[in-house]
C-alpha cells in the first residue's frame, strides 16, 4: 500500500495487489509538505521519486496537478485504488498509460466541472485519437459543496476493467484493441 498526501483537501491511495509490487518497495509514503520523502514500516528513507514526477500535465488529459507511478506491467487480480479526500477543484482522474503515451483507461469523476455535473467518464486514447466515451449511469458522489470522499478501484481481468467508486461497480470496461493491460507503464492521478 503507497500513500501520498497531495494537500490538506487531497489524500491519494494507491493499492497494488499480487506480485507486482516488490516487497523490498511496499511501503507507506507520507508528505506532508509536499512529497518530501520516503517513509516505510521500519522508519527507514528512501529516495523520492515522486517529487520529479509531479508534472504540470504533460499528457493531455486535462489534469492540472499530476502524479505519476511507474509499473512494470499490470497482471489479472490486480485493483488500483486511489482516495481523493474533499477535492475542491470538482474534476479528479486516474489513468493508465503505456510507453508510447496511449491511455489503456481514463477514469474521470466530474462532481462539478465546466457545464457537467455528476459525470463518471470512461474512455481510451491511442495515437492521440480519443475512442467513444463511456458515461455510467452509477454516480456514487455528492455535489456541491459537501465534504466528499471520492474512490475509484480498477480491477484487472482477463478482457476488462472493472471499474467501481465508493464500493459500487460502476462498470465493466472492455480492452479496446492492442490497449490491454499488459501494456500498462505508468499509473497518473490528479485533479484539476
Amino acid at each position: 500500500m503507497m500513500r501520498v498526501q497531495l494537500a490538506t483537501f487531497i489524500v491519494v491511495t494507491v493499492f497494488m495487489t499480487a506480485n507486482s509490487w516488490p516487497s523490498e518497495q511496499e511501503r507507506a509514503l507520507d508528505y506532508p509538505n509536499f512529497l518530501q520523502e520516503w517513509v516505510s514500516e521500519d522508519n527507514e528513507d528512501y529516495p523520492n521519486t515522486f517529487a520529479d514526477e509531479q508534472v504540470d500535465n504533460n499528457y493531455g488529459d486535462g489534469l492540472q496537478t499530476q502524479y505519476i507511478l511507474p509499473v512494470e506491467s499490470l497482471e489479472v487480480g490486480q485493483s488500483i485504488t486511489v482516495v481523493f479526500r474533499n477535492p475542491d477543484s470538482g474534476r479528479v482522474g486516474l489513468t493508465l498509460v503505456t510507453d508510447n503515451g496511449d491511455f489503456v483507461l481514463r477514469a474521470a469523476v466530474r462532481v462539478k466541472y465546466r457545464d457537467s455535473t455528476k459525470a463518471f467518464l470512461l474512455n481510451t486514447r491511442k495515437n492521440n485519437r480519443w475512442g467513444l466515451i463511456v458515461t455510467p449511469q452509477n454516480f456514487p458522489f455528492p455535489t456541491g459543496s459537501v465534504s466528499t470522499t471520492i474512490s475509484m478501484t480498477v480491477t484487472v481481468k482477463d478482457s476488462k476493467f472493472v471499474i467501481t467508486a465508493n464500493e459500487i461497480k460502476i462498470a465493466d470496461f472492455p480492452y479496446r484493441g492492442s490497449l490491454t493491460y499488459n501494456k500498462v507503464a505508468k499509473i497518473l492521478w490528479g485533479c484539476q
